[in-house]
Order: C-alpha cells, then sequence, then structure tokens
C-alpha cells in the first residue's frame, strides 16, 4: 500500500500565518497592558486555534485586567497623599506605570481615566 502526502495548499500556509501574526500582536499588546506572561500566552494561544472566537473575547476584556491592577495602584496614591494631609490629590501616571510595570505611560492614562469613569478610583483627582 502507497501513502500518499498532501501537501499543504498557499490558502492554508496564508491562514496559519495570519493566525500566528494575530496571536503574536495579541501577545505583545497583552503584556504591554499588564498581563501577567502566562495569561497573555494562554490568550496568545487560545488566538491562534480558534482567532474567530479568542479575537473578540481579548479585544472585549483586554483593558480590564490592566485597568484593576492601574486602579489599586491608583488607589494607593490617593491613600499616602490622604495619610499625608494633601488636598489636591494627583496621581502621576509614570509613577503608577513603574509600579505596575506597564511600559506605555499612555496606556496607563487611558485606563485611569476608565477607572474614574467606572467608580474605581475618586472623581476629583487630577491625573498627569
Amino acid at each position: 500500500m502507497r501513502s500518499e502526502v498532501k501537501d499543504m495548499d498557499a490558502g492554508t500556509l496564508v491562514g496559519l500565518a495570519i493566525a500566528a501574526g494575530v496571536a503574536y500582536a495579541v501577545y505583545q499588546d497583552a503584556v504591554g497592558r499588564g498581563w501577567e506572561s502566562g495569561s497573555a500566552i494562554l490568550m496568545a494561544i487560545g488566538v491562534f486555534v480558534l482567532l474567530i472566537i479568542f479575537l473578540p473575547i481579548y479585544l472585549f476584556i483586554k483593558d480590564n485586567h490592566g485597568r484593576t491592577k492601574i486602579s489599586l495602584a491608583a488607589n494607593r496614591a490617593i491613600a499616602r497623599q490622604s495619610g499625608q494631609g494633601i488636598k489636591d490629590l494627583v496621581i502621576d501616571s509614570s509613577e503608577i506605570a513603574r509600579e505596575v510595570r506597564i511600559p506605555k505611560v499612555e496606556i496607563v492614562r487611558k485606563l485611569l481615566y476608565q477607572s474614574v469613569s467606572k467608580g474605581e478610583i475618586p472623581t476629583g483627582v487630577r491625573i498627569l
């Protein structure tokens, strides 16, 4: 008996390349938003295997994980300032970014504003 090995056609290779590229981009974005490496890897694997299911899930939840870490760090900063008797409360985005290890300050700033709008950080706090 003769077994024949089918070659992958060009469409399959292009599809795999696209899935791999999107999975890599999801991993990089997740790590840049403060996700733990293991969680980012699992999401990237899910996107590679089932792109049509996991990519929308990632796009829906991508900010939630980082926002939680950022709002906790911001509330600690607010508590420190309140304990020192400071009336004009200020959150320094670059300081929070260093604390939660998110390399892009603009992502931290965006997530801080989201946290304020969701009530996770008190209103009236200035964000730098």
